[in-house]
């Protein structure tokens, strides 16, 4: 199990933070829809999570916006995968 979306924990929790202020300083404002970036912040933000998913299989993350585990289901004391 591990963290996930590492990289982009600090920014994303900063637009949570402006998000909840937002809201309750204008009560007739939804925050919470956000559509498709343009092509190159898609882009990158997909270049981002690739290379993420290399590193995580490798090290584990202390935090993230994400959690991940890998689990075993074990049947009859055998090990299934």
């Amino acid at each position: 199990m591990s963290h996930f979306n590492t990289f982009l924990f600090f920014p994303i929790l900063m637009v949570r933070i402006l998000q909840r202020a937002i809201k309750r300083l204008s009560r007739g404002i939804s925050t919470e829809s956000m559509g498709m970036p343009p092509e190159p912040v898609n882009e990158a933000l997909k270049r981002l999570f690739l290379l993420e998913s290399r590193i995580v299989f490798k090290h584990d993350f202390p935090l993230g916006v994400s959690l991940f585990a890998i689990l075993e289901k074990q049947h009859g004391g055998e090990t299934l995968k």
